[in-house]
């Protein structure tokens, strides 16, 4: 591994497990979003949170408030969340760089999205991280959490309160609306996050570094992306398939049609290109390709719980004919079969009485009314499928 490598993967566990954080833009208005960062940051397991207030406010939350970056009584803060307007950043940036800043979240919009001058902005805001060695998550982020630190670097403080046990799945989204969908599919299906990062604007964490990270991050066993466009698809093509050799990815793409595109560009100013590009792209990375969030969330539920299937052979139970029908072209279009049932399990269907009469003992196993009136039914089959060598899953 090169030093350039070792100094980004360090310059990640400092981000994910900083020992202190500054909040710049700490309000004492209950309604905005300084505020919210920093009710994110005090339900954060640091050693010391500051609050910057240029207002001179003495004291918020609690905490000790200070009236500029300058002003803090230390040298060495490891993670600068910064709540201000776009104006403001690149000072500010400086000022954070000279109190030992090694990350920075950037929740402001206004920079790459917002056309040529906001692109300028950005590049000189790159260009000052990259020069002092300085992850930017951002801008136009909703920021980042991580379970396993017990550290929330966004705006939303409820994080720490539904997500309080660690996971091991990582979600690393370009669109902070998305991963918002993410979170609540998550909370309904009883699903750990172990990190969730909003690239946004993507400053200098790009999604092929997140992956590098993430494939040799020992925490990490499954990882989820969202993508409204790359900048360098080379780059994340390797660095995807490297991740895939290690754990499962799951990607979900976004922005192929005209109007996807344009929206995509004014919201984190990137745009995906050809649809058939990406999608080739993500077939030889070998990573599980999905349509919508909840096919997304679906597909991680089930391999966060599921062993993996042996082979490509099926077998489906249901209650009725109409959906046994959808589910087996679903199957065959994803390159599955219906398993033969083994003579064996088709005698014991028959002889334990699992089936009406008048349905046949053949894959898929069709419960007709037996499936309404008796659930435990579910159960015994899959027990009995689970020692048929002609299924796999």
């Amino acid at each position: 591994m090169d030093d350039t490598f070792e100094q980004k993967m360090r310059l990640f566990e400092i981000m994910y497990n900083p020992r202190s954080i500054a909040v710049v833009g700490a309000s004492t208005h209950t309604s905005k979003v300084g505020n919210f960062v920093l009710r994110s940051a005090i339900s954060s397991k640091v050693e010391t949170v500051y609050p910057i207030h240029a207002g001179g406010a003495k004291e918020i939350l609690g905490y000790r408030a200070y009236r500029s970056i300058e002003a803090i009584p230390e040298d060495q803060v490891d993670l600068f969340l910064f709540a201000i307007p776009q104006n403001h950043i690149l000072s500010a940036i400086r000022s954070a760089i000279k109190k030992g800043c090694k990350a920075a979240v950037i929740f402001s919009a206004g920079f790459r999205e917002s056309g040529p001058e906001g692109e300028k902005d950005q590049i000189a805001l790159r260009d000052l991280a990259n020069a002092h060695g300085v992850n930017i998550i951002g801008p136009n982020t909703l920021g980042f959490f991580s379970t396993h630190s017990s550290l929330n670097a966004t705006f939303m403080p409820v994080l720490s309160d539904y997500f309080k046990e660690e996971g091991n799945i990582a979600v690393v989204s370009q669109s902070g609306g998305v991963a918002g969908l993410i979170v609540s599919a998550f909370i309904e299906n009883h699903l750990r996050i172990g990190t969730l990062t909003c690239l946004g604007n993507r400053a200098n964490v790009e999604f092929s570094d997140m992956l590098r990270y993430l494939a040799n991050d020992p925490k990490t066993k499954i990882v989820a992306l969202f993508i409204e466009g790359l900048d360098d698809v080379r780059s994340f093509y390797e660095q995807a398939r490297a991740c895939a050799t290690k754990k499962p990815v799951v990607v979900l793409g976004a922005g192929y049609t005209t109007a996807g595109q344009k929206v995509a560009l004014s919201h984190t100013g990137s745009m995906a290109s050809s649809e058939a590009i990406y999608k080739g792209a993500f077939k030889q990375a070998r990573l599980f390709q999905v349509k919508t969030v909840q096919e997304l969330v679906d597909t991680l539920k089930v391999l966060s719980y599921a062993p993996e299937p042996r082979g490509k052979k099926v077998a489906l139970i249901t209650h009725t004919a109409g959906p046994a029908i959808l589910a087996s072209d679903v199957l065959e279009r994803g390159g599955l079969t219906l398993a033969e049932l083994s003579a064996e399990t088709k005698q014991v269907l028959r002889k334990e009485g699992m089936l009406p009469a008048f349905i046949p003992p053949q894959n898929p196993i069709d419960l007709a009314t037996f499936g309404y009136m008796d659930k435990s039914i579910y159960v015994k089959i899959i027990k009995l499928l689970e020692k048929d060598p002609t299924v796999d899953c």
